[in-house]
């Protein structure tokens, strides 16, 4: 077509894409955002409902709290009549209802259904009222939208801002229904359309590279500004009249806009109107102090005239918002576009108005948690150009129905009066999910809709999503029947939006398309899972990978030589070349590779390479490892009950050699079903190798002793273990010499019987007394103390009545699943079975992900291992001072940050320049959530009833090790973002902080012997009980200790 390279973005360039003049159009945009965001929640803040009932002259002078009272004895407390009130008693009407109530106002604010009594019988017509505000935003939306294609961004921004102006003025004036409803219809015309129509001029006079900065910078601050300072504005008018009279007034701003920025350029170029474009240029220049000759603009119009004759001799109807329905591709990506706005603008307006019965007032909680759109504007700043528009929205609709979720349950779980600052918390952690894929949802859509359509196309997908949100008075009423149902309906949509997303295509660094036209051939080579961030990570992994095809020609070639010819072909670790010409490579046309060159690590042969199991053999490792895991689930809930059912002894002797026998046999492995097979038998010991042996010492060590034995053994010994196997493995030379040699260790166990007994208190469950009674003398006398029988008498009796008095009771045979038949029981369990999945899945991601951090993983596992010393020593002086559940939320809440630091350091490092401070990082991240696994071994241990403490500790651990088959997939995400698996990681963790709050104190209590010990366990403990805060039992203990 031979059309000159002038396009708009070369000439805006020219003229200054990010200087003098945008700065003033983000100063408009700035106010912008202020007003819309005062104008949109006006809505939430006029319509608060405070406590309320039925007015009685005896209550004129009472308390709120004697007013309570006396309603509570009714079975409808706020709309109750009353006949009289004798001593506190309330006497309910017979006939009559409620004309007048007494109102518990918040600081004294009138809100519209105080003011004009629209409560019980009456409480509809506020939602009714503001109902026609939706109706009002959808025709607004299509009619400005409209407006804005047909005569111009500005005139149709500057009618919008009047028009929600003047509905908020009028309305203060409403007195009745049909007033109140028309004036929040005309109030709804503008919004969104305030906001999105100067969203759209100011994305198209910026730089491409600055609109993410730009954009997200002004809405995070400014939104914010507005929603923080509205609650308390609204208190401080007194009165919902006031609020609006006065939020009215500042829209008059926008009478000065014309003077500070002019008509989009790109609007008038798609209009034909090149004058005006042209004039709109020059002044972007003049502000911009930049000089563009005449003849720029000459090549600039002349461009647009050629591509708009060529596209009449094509024949192309004029563009319209329902010609993106004409064409397939560009009708399926609109048509997603719908729907995910539809998802997140219910979403985000459920989040918002769903403030109420949090345990906090509802103002100070909007407020409050508004702060999330300043963090939200800086994470879309951070990441957006990074990862991508289609990865920004796909990785925050995912990590905001996991965080809704978590809210829901939280929700149902806690009591709202005691832990109001954990769900505000979590409150604030939800809206900023919602709110940061909004936002980054604003800009993925304008960069996909074509120019001409632009206005139209955001606008009509702005109606779609408001008209959704009409439904978000029906979703937070799901909450009536369920608690959690509006979470779990709010995660499920934004999880659906997140699947959507992957069949979008990705703008970034794309050129945007003009036309219609444009817009169908938009990124069609782009494939579903096309993530521009993952393309250099997997050019960075490819580099990492050390294996190439073999060739006759590179036998005697350096490992630089041999990448540098393969790096000139697609896949550089799996072509097989037919020839080498003068360095080039020349690819085989049939064939695949049978035989690789491998750069071993010190001469280390991997299963991986010994049986070739690279390229398209790649799976056939990770399916035997698999195997391993499925091994580990079902070892661990094998050995559990075997330990409940024969001793800890014997099933811990059976684990041990399994897991030996397992590893034996692999090492003979030359085939998958061989290796997956024996790998299912070396993981049925997997964990239960250690917890069983931990339990057996646990219930043997005194309860002082415990922390300081347990955790210093563990430390010192398994950080022994960890850090010589690397350098075992090197030494071995060969994964199957080291697994022969790994497993001759297990044999030790063989003298265990010899040295230990069983455990005395489980024998003491099972009623098996004589048994238990020779292992307490076995004890005493290896001990050298000397014990009369009379205590063993006195012993067998005290257990032996305990047992009868139980049995009279007709209490059942205790079983794992018998914690949860009791609420108490089966809350602490399930949040221990949470904490452990937690837990398990952090270290696992954490000690695995050792590569790509510039040093050596065998030396940086090995090096890092040292923390286990570090952890141990940290428990064994922390733990017995601050408590169980002190240690419990204090480390998981230090390894949510710590974790978080590490991944945002490895982002901005270069891994080859600091690798030493990323190694240290690691090694903080790892120890932080090493304290926490080790600390929580204690915790569950002591909690938990000795009757089902082997199975119990079996199936938490089962629920861990079944979670850690994730870890792979956690490590996979940082091929889309280097940091996503620590984000992942440190919001994982905080969870667990959150969830330690609601379990009780161990320390110094009675363990618990019988599931009915474990209900009534710590029974008066509060939520916020830490014994190193409590200063009586701390003076208790200082008299104790004198």
């Amino acid at each position: 077509m031979g059309l000159p390279p002038m396009d708009f973005d070369a000439v805006l360039e020219k003229c200054g894409n990010f200087g003098r003049f945008q700065y003033l159009i983000l100063l408009c945009f700035a106010i912008t955002n202020i007003l819309s965001s005062m104008h949109y929640f006006s809505q939430t803040l006029i319509s608060f409902t405070p406590d309320h009932w039925c007015y009685h002259e005896k209550l004129a002078n009472a308390s709120f709290e004697e007013i309570r009272a006396v309603y509570a004895q009714t079975q409808s407390p706020h709309c109750t009549l009353l006949d009289d009130i004798v001593d506190g008693k309330p006497i309910v009407a017979e006939v009559g209802q409620c004309r007048q109530w007494i109102y518990e106002y918040e600081k004294g604010f009138r809100s519209v259904t105080t003011d004009l009594n629209w409560v019980c019988d009456d409480a509809f017509q506020s939602a009714v009222g503001q109902s026609l505000y939706f109706v009002g935003s959808v025709t607004g939306t299509v009619f400005f939208g409209f407006l804005a294609d047909k005569v111009g961004r500005l005139p149709a921004m500057l009618c919008t801002t009047f028009t929600g102006a003047l509905g908020d003025f009028l309305t203060s004036f409403a007195n009745n229904l049909p007033t109140f409803a028309l004036f929040r219809f005309v109030s709804g015309l503008s919004t969104d359309t305030l906001f999105y129509l100067t969203y759209i001029m100011v994305f198209e006079y910026l730089s491409p590279q600055k609109r993410t900065l730009g954009l997200n910078l002004i809405t995070g601050v400014f939104y914010f500004i507005g929603l923080a300072l509205s609650p308390w504005y609204a208190l401080w008018s007194g009165s919902w009249r006031n609020y609006l009279y006065i939020a009215s007034v500042p829209a008059l701003i926008a009478i000065t806009y014309p003077f500070v920025i002019c008509e989009s350029a790109q609007w008038l170029i798609t209009t034909q109107r090149y004058e005006r474009a042209v004039k709109c240029l020059k002044r972007v220049a003049k502000i911009n102090k930049r000089e563009v000759k005449d003849e720029v603009f000459e090549e600039f119009v002349a461009y647009y005239q050629k591509k708009a004759a060529y596209e009449r001799k094509l024949k192309i109807t004029k563009d319209t918002f329902w010609g993106m329905f004409r064409t397939p591709r560009l009708r399926k990506f609109t048509i997603i576009m719908v729907l995910k706005s539809m998802f997140i603008s219910l979403a985000l307006d459920v989040i918002s108005k769903n403030m109420e019965g949090m345990g906090s007032s509802p103002f100070f909680l909007f407020s409050a948690t508004s702060v999330v759109y300043i963090i939200g504007g800086f994470s879309i700043i951070l990441l957006q150009n990074r990862i991508g528009r289609k990865g920004m929205a796909f990785s925050t609709l995912l990590l905001s129905a996991v965080i809704v979720a978590t809210t829901g349950f939280l929700i149902a779980t806690l009591d709202t009066e005691q832990h109001a600052t954990i769900l505000a918390i979590m409150v604030g952690l939800g809206r900023y999910g919602v709110v940061v894929s909004y936002e980054a949802e604003a800009q993925y859509a304008s960069e996909f809709i074509p120019t001409s359509v632009r206005g139209r196309g955001m606008a009509n997908i702005h109606v779609a999503g408001f008209g959704f949100t009409s439904l978000s008075s029906y979703v937070i009423y799901l909450g009536y029947f369920y608690k959690p149902l509006p979470s779990i309906f709010i995660a499920i949509i934004l999880f659906l939006g997140a699947i959507l997303c992957l069949a979008l295509p990705e703008t970034m660094n794309q050129k945007l398309p003009q036309t219609l036209k444009d817009g169908e051939e938009f990124a069609r080579h782009q494939r579903w899972y096309y993530f521009p961030c993952f393309d250099r990570k997997q050019e960075e992994k490819d580099a990492e990978i050390n294996n190439w095809c073999y060739h006759m020609k590179l036998v005697n070639a350096s490992f630089d030589e041999i990448r540098a010819i393969y790096a000139q072909t697609q896949s550089p670790h799996c072509t097989l070349l037919n020839d080498i010409v003068d360095g080039k490579p020349i690819v085989a046309e049939v064939g695949q590779c049978q035989q690789w060159i491998y750069e071993y690590e010190r001469g280390y042969r991997t299963i991986t390479t010994e049986l070739n199991w690279v390229c398209d053999d790649a799976f056939q490792s990770a399916v035997g490892q698999s195997l391993y895991f499925v091994g580990s689930v079902t070892g661990t809930m094998f050995f559990g009950f075997l330990a409940d059912k024969v001793g800890r002894l014997p099933a811990m002797l059976c684990t041990t050699l399994s897991g030996a026998l397992g590893d034996f046999l692999t090492s003979f492995a030359n085939n998958l079903p061989t290796f997956a097979l024996f790998r299912f038998i070396s993981g049925l010991s997997t964990d239960t190798l250690f917890y069983l042996m931990y339990i057996m010492v646990f219930e043997y060590l005194s309860s002082r002793k415990r922390t300081l034995g347990l955790n210093l053994i563990t430390g010192l010994f398994y950080f022994t273990g960890l850090v010589f196997t690397p350098w075992l493995a090197l030494w071995s030379g060969s994964w199957r010499l080291y697994l022969y040699i790994a497993s001759m260790p297990a044999l030790i166990v063989f003298v265990f019987p010899f040295l230990i007994c069983e455990s005395a208190q489980w024998l003491i469950t099972t009623q098996r007394y004589e048994r238990a009674v020779k292992c307490l003398k076995h004890v005493a006398k290896i001990n050298k103390r000397e014990v009369k029988d009379e205590v063993f008498e006195e012993f067998v009796a005290y257990y032996q009545k305990k047992a009868g008095d139980e049995h009279k009771l007709i209490a059942t045979k205790d079983t794992f699943w018998g914690m949860f038949r009791t609420p108490r029981l089966r809350k602490f369990t399930i949040i221990i079975v949470l904490k452990f999945i937690i837990i398990s899945l952090a270290l696992d991601v954490i000690s695995r992900n050792m590569e790509g951090m510039g040093t050596s993983p065998f030396l940086l596992f090995s090096a890092t291992s040292v923390v286990y010393i570090f952890s141990g020593c940290s428990i064994i002086l922390l733990q017995n001072r601050i408590g169980r559940k002190g240690m419990a939320f204090s480390t998981l809440l230090l390894s949510a940050v710590i974790v978080a630091t590490t991944g945002f350091l490895i982002t901005a490092l270069d891994t080859e320049q600091h690798a030493i401070t990323l190694a240290i990082m690691v090694g903080l991240g790892r120890y932080g959530v090493v304290v926490s696994y080790e600390a929580e071994a204690q915790y569950a241990s002591e909690f938990i009833p000795t009757s089902v403490r082997g199975r119990a500790m079996a199936n938490i651990h089962v629920a861990g090790f079944a979670f850690t088959s994730l870890s792979s997939y956690v490590i996979y995400l940082g091929h889309f973002f280097k940091p996503l698996p620590s984000i992942c990681i440190s919001i994982l963790l905080l969870l667990g902080a959150m969830l330690c709050l609601a379990l009780p104190e161990t320390l110094n209590q009675k363990m618990p012997q019988t599931l009915k010990d474990g209900e009534e366990f710590a029974q008066h403990q509060r939520w916020y009980y830490f014994p190193c805060f409590d200063k009586k039992q701390q003076q208790k203990d200082a008299e104790i200790n004198n």
